[in-house]
């Protein structure tokens, strides 16, 4: 059996929390939105991406979910307005 399954969801930004910094310096983050909470991996330049900015905005988050049922930040981009309405 599979130890993780990996999802795509679209969701909007509800807060993000900066958590402690990964034993090489590097940022990481929990991320909640309207459809759930992740967080991102230790050491992941993605992290660079991850901006205050994003509340309130709606994105597509490509998440691994392990079996231990903790989630973790693959990708991320952006959603259209027109898109996230399905216009």
């Amino acid at each position: 059996m599979n130890k993780h399954r990996k999802h795509e969801i679209t969701a909007k930004v509800t807060d993000l929390k900066r958590l402690n910094s990964s034993k090489n310096g590097n940022p990481n983050y929990m991320i909640y939105t309207d459809n759930g909470v992740t967080r991102t991996r230790s050491d992941s330049m993605l992290n660079y991406k991850i901006s205050y900015n994003m509340q309130n905005e709606t994105y597509k988050f490509y998440i691994t979910e392990y079996k231990s049922g903790k989630t973790y930040l693959d990708n991320f981009e952006k959603v259209a307005n027109n898109e996230s309405t399905g216009s």
